[in-house]
């Protein structure tokens, strides 16, 4: 897990998406997901740490929707801009 100190909220926070993750969202994987695994939690550890229920997450990475809050607590603890998460993508 990585270490939640760590964390930067700067002010520009999808400035540093890396390729991947954007070529990731183009083949078809989910925003949440390519994001999360780009961030290195698992489901459970993201869960925690943004406080919401590991369900959620699942069925968001399987292409479900999330309510804008999930969204936004996500976004926070995996600091991205909750518009990334959206499945719309970048």
């Amino acid at each position: 897990m990585p270490d939640e100190s760590s964390h930067d909220f700067g002010t520009e926070p999808n400035k540093a998406l890396p390729s991947e993750v954007i070529a990731a969202i183009d083949r078809g994987v989910t925003p949440l997901l390519a994001v999360r695994e780009w961030k290195g939690y698992s489901i459970e550890d993201l869960a925690r740490i943004a406080g919401v229920e590991e369900q959620a997450i699942r069925s968001a990475e399987d292409g479900g929707e999330l309510s804008l809050q999930t969204r936004v607590a996500l976004a926070k603890s995996l600091g991205v801009d909750a518009d990334v998460l959206a499945h719309s993508g970048i």
